[in-house]
């Protein structure tokens, strides 16, 4: 014979499980809404595309300045087609120059990518809730120099010239 506390613990533990069902139908939805799957295959995929392109018209220019700027500065000043010489090269340098236009539409396309992604990864830990919260437990296990090497700082981030000028002086 049940008693009416029994029911009522039942009742309860019931209303839990079903409550629990209910959040977990409900994640998935979410879940599947962030299409992680599109991420991966498409926008990560392009993303990394235009990355490889952007070092690589990022090279071809810098090879080309420095090519062009290397002629005009082993030149003959006394030459008659001196100022031709000149004249080709600068235009190289020009001409060079313009892919600073299309690796900025590049960057800007990455960094349309990055944001999707970070908004996808924002909603998912909300999802998750406080207990997924990332924890930065990651050591570095580089050595040696490659312990320096940490790329160029963002502004206000690093030490300054000013600062480095000081320790020469």
């Amino acid at each position: 014979m049940e008693t009416s506390a029994t029911k009522t613990a039942a009742e309860a533990l019931y209303n839990e499980v079903l409550e629990l069902a209910r959040s977990i139908v409900e994640a998935r939805k979410q879940i599947g809404s962030l299409r992680p799957s599109k991420l991966k295959t498409k926008s990560i995929s392009k993303a990394l595309l235009e990355m490889e392109e952007i070092v690589k018209a990022t090279e071809e220019a810098s090879n080309t300045i420095m090519d062009s700027a290397e002629q005009m500065s082993s030149a003959d000043t006394t030459d008659p087609g001196y100022p031709d010489i000149v004249q080709t090269n600068c235009s190289k340098i020009f001409e060079a120059c313009a892919f600073q236009d299309l690796t900025g539409q590049r960057i800007g396309s990455v960094i349309q990518t990055l944001d999707l992604v970070d908004s996808h990864l924002e909603s998912l830990l909300e999802l998750l809730g406080p207990d997924f919260e990332e924890v930065d437990d990651e050591e570095d296990d580089r050595e040696g120099d490659d312990m320096l090497l940490n790329g160029p700082a963002l502004e206000g981030e690093g030490i300054s010239q000013d600062d480095i000028d000081k320790l020469f002086d």
